[in-house]
């Protein structure tokens, strides 16, 4: 295999027009459907049953199975605020757009300010409820239930971080047999009760804060950011300069590409994105693979003649036959871009038409630790 294909390959590094990627770049129209209902609870306002609604945003023309989903959580003081928040909407615009599938939730609102964190307990269980909700549909959504991520803004944030950290229960509107928890954590300007309740191995977390806010003062927002440095949870930390509460003219689009840089790398979406082909490749011709990545990552590029299916350590399914395999080392992915693509280049010879080879990339992070492998190209020449 490797004599083979050091006669027949020149590595060439290239720098190319930037090309499209899921989970990165603008691909697709969106299909919206509204007020589904995905649950039913007591309201708190009129002591009546209500039912619990919810806003779907889907790729159209997707052929894509298994794709991640985020929730999304509008603030409030948990009084006020609905689903049709304009700065979530186009979050959720902008997530089906790239390939997610995303929710915009509504939850039981009080009639008063809360007083204590138990007051918070009927939009928390309404929230895991939704969760779950999306979960039960995970097959006709076509999601992948491990990969769900929680975005909140204020009250919303609250409801994010309590159901990846806290420890309430699940609560009763709607949806029972189904998991409840999250995988990501983007917390806009929000707290957690007791960031004790916080363990290692918890869910990865990126906070957004302003400084100056005298809502949720900036303290908790403090107090989270020690807590997961202590614990080695994966975060990320954006304090906004004497901003005060809920500065989202800041968070978006300023902050944008690093919510959705974080949700790639945390979710693991190079296993399911990571590597491409470009179309045209054929002998003789030349053949571009793209890498969509992480910032300061390196990878390590793979080819076989053949294709398998095992666990690589903890890092996801390496799919090449390791009896024809042979590695290719790569440069290193740009420092700067949030989410950068770097191209590799083969020059293929004539005479090769029909043969067909597998590709796949393992990265480690900037620290040289190892984090995932991607997803499996195919290419016949």
């Amino acid at each position: 295999m490797q004599r083979v294909l050091l006669a027949l390959w020149i590595l060439t590094p290239t720098l190319l027009v930037a090309q499209t990627s899921r989970y990165r770049d603008l691909m697709f129209q969106v299909q919206t459907v509204v007020d589904l209902t995905y649950g039913s609870a007591v309201s708190l306002k009129t002591n009546q049953v209500v039912a619990l609604k919810l806003d779907l945003y889907a790729p159209i023309a997707d052929p894509a199975r298994d794709r991640p989903a985020v929730v999304l959580v509008h603030g409030g003081g948990f009084t006020s605020g609905s689903k049709n928040h304009s700065y979530l909407n186009l979050l959720a615009r902008g997530l089906a757009s790239r390939g997610y599938v995303a929710v915009s939730i509504d939850y039981r609102l009080l009639p008063s300010r809360p007083t204590k964190s138990s007051d918070r307990l009927p939009a928390l269980y309404d929230m895991k409820a939704a969760v779950r909700f999306v979960r039960r549909n995970a097959a006709s959504w076509r999601v992948d239930p491990d990969r769900i991520a929680c975005l909140g803004s204020s009250a919303g944030a609250f409801l994010c971080l309590e159901t990846a950290y806290g420890t309430n229960g699940s609560g009763n509107s709607g949806n029972p047999g189904y998991r409840d928890d999250v995988q990501v954590v983007v917390d806009l300007w929000g707290a957690l009760s007791d960031v004790n309740t916080m363990q290692a191995g918890d869910p990865p977390l990126m906070i957004v804060h302003g400084t100056r806010d005298t809502t949720v003062p900036f303290s908790r927002a403090t107090a989270l950011y020690n807590r997961v440095r202590q614990l080695g949870i994966p975060h990320e930390y954006y304090p906004i300069q004497n901003a005060g509460h809920a500065p989202w003219s800041e968070f978006y689009p300023a902050l944008r590409p690093d919510f959705l840089g974080f949700l790639f790398t945390h979710l693991k979406l190079d296993q399911k994105a990571g590597l491409q082909a470009r179309a045209g490749y054929s002998s003789p011709g030349t053949l571009h693979l793209d890498g969509f990545g992480a910032r300061k990552e390196t990878a390590l590029l793979f080819v076989s003649l053949g294709q398998s299916s095992f666990p690589f350590l903890d890092l996801g399914i390496f799919c090449l036959d390791t009896s024809a395999m042979l590695a290719i080392p790569t440069a290193s992915f740009d420092p700067v871009t949030r989410q950068p693509l770097r191209t590799t280049s083969f020059s293929v010879p004539a005479g090769h038409a029909g043969l067909t080879l597998y590709w796949q990339e393992i990265r480690a992070d900037f620290r040289g630790v190892l984090r995932t492998v991607t997803n499996c190209v195919r290419t016949r020449l």
